[in-house]
């Protein structure tokens, strides 16, 4: 996230049609490459370099799929972080959000990555 650009995709999904991630709002492609017994996929990789610290998130589309904007997820992810107080407070406001509008349909996973040197700098370590 940049306070220019809000939160950055790094990945492209693997869709049918080419859309780009805007298109794909209006115009919800089926998926080209997925897990499973019938047909071979391949498992896509993405070299990164990022200043730290940096939370990563990987997110399902069922996260971000149902709102109307890829901007509307991201309100709605930040507002439940600046809600809360700590980290299990984060997690279940996010879950109420999510499940609210997605029902049991969506994956996220969310890391926070920093240096000693933040760490320390913070008084963490």
């Amino acid at each position: 996230m940049s306070p220019e650009k809000g939160l950055i995709q790094i990945s492209k999904d693997d869709l049918k049609l080419d859309n780009d991630p805007y298109e794909n709002i209006e115009n919800d492609s089926p998926l080209s490459n997925m897990i499973n017994l019938e047909e071979d996929f391949k498992l896509n990789h993405k070299a990164c370099t990022f200043e730290l610290p940096i939370i990563a998130i990987v997110a399902t589309d069922g996260c971000f799929g149902y709102y109307s904007t890829p901007m509307h997820f991201e309100f709605h992810l930040l507002n439940s972080l600046m809600q809360s107080n700590v980290e299990e407070e984060f997690k279940n406001k996010l879950i109420d959000e999510l499940g609210r509008v997605s029902g049991d349909d969506f994956s996220l996973s969310l890391t926070s990555i920093q240096t000693i040197e933040f760490l320390k700098f913070k008084g963490i370590v």
